[in-house]
């Protein structure tokens, strides 16, 4: 492959997979117009199971989003035989000079692996996506968690909803203080 930084590349799905708690298909639709940098905003695309919905993005992810799209994302295009507005296009397999997007290189393979490394206790990414909605639950509440999940029902969401034993002691210490 080219000269650019191909752990850069892998480090951009990974912060909106863990800040943004999106599936790996919704990174797959994302476009460029998805991105705006003047409300520090990013479009997830709805689809079949899921909604449409705008998310904040931290500021190391403006800063990271905008050296990809100079300096990565053009280098990728050379790859391509045909203009794509995806966000994050596929990357050409191992001794090809372009591809299509017929040919798409799973790109979280590698990532998956690298996360095994840094965490025995990695397991998949929706693993990943569960952790940052129970967050989102515990932080935001319920119905502010459906949307940034983009559930469509609210029984999707409390399905995250944990048995947190420290919780329930919480709550049982305030309904019986005795």
């Amino acid at each position: 492959m080219g000269t650019f930084d191909i752990k850069a590349y892998f480090l951009h799905h990974h912060r909106i997979l863990f800040n943004q708690g999106t599936t790996t298909q919704e990174i797959q639709k994302i476009e460029t117009n998805d991105i705006d940098f003047i409300k520090a905003t990013i479009r997830i695309r709805g689809g079949k199971r899921l909604n449409e919905r705008v998310l904040p993005l931290k500021a190391s992810q403006m800063g990271l989003i905008m050296h990809y799209l100079q300096n990565i994302r053009p280098q990728i295009l050379d790859y391509h035989t045909n203009d794509s507005e995806k966000l994050f296009m596929s990357l050409p397999a191992i001794g090809y000079k372009t591809t299509e997007n017929e040919m798409d290189r799973n790109v979280f393979t590698p990532l998956v692996k690298q996360l095994k490394t840094i965490d025995k206790q990695f397991i998949n990414f929706q693993q990943v996506r569960a952790s940052v909605i129970t967050f989102w639950i515990k932080n935001n509440g319920l119905r502010k968690a459906q949307y940034m999940a983009g559930h469509r029902n609210i029984s999707s969401t409390e399905k995250y909803v944990s048995n947190d034993l420290d919780g329930l002691t919480d709550d049982i210490n305030k309904l019986h203080p005795f």
